[in-house]
């Protein structure tokens, strides 16, 4: 009833595999990075950390980092809210650098 497999066959499965894993992890990269990019990018990281989330352990570490800490953006939008405040009561002091 079975016939006995062509050994010749074998490279072309394992290839056809291959490509089919390679595909897999690329899109599965995707979904996982781009995400992240932006959402570091708006906390005022630079979003190639997201590819930190790539490698096993250091992408926990980043994540926790990243929650943990105070953000740029809103380290920055506190010196212009102390500056506005300043300017209201009369303060003399410039503007934080804008980025």
């Amino acid at each position: 009833m079975y016939s006995n497999p062509n050994p010749s066959l074998f490279p072309n499965f394992f290839a056809g595999m291959f490509v089919f894993s390679l595909i897999v992890a690329v899109v599965s990269a995707l979904v996982l990075v781009l995400p992240f990019w932006m959402i570091f990018a708006k906390a005022g990281y630079p979003g190639a950390m997201s590819l930190l989330l790539l490698i096993p352990l250091v992408g926990f570490v980043v994540l926790l980092v990243i929650a943990f800490s105070d953000w740029p953006v809103l380290r920055e939008l506190r010196q212009w809210r102390d500056w506005h405040r300043s300017q209201q009561s009369g303060g003399q002091f410039p503007p934080p650098e804008a980025r």
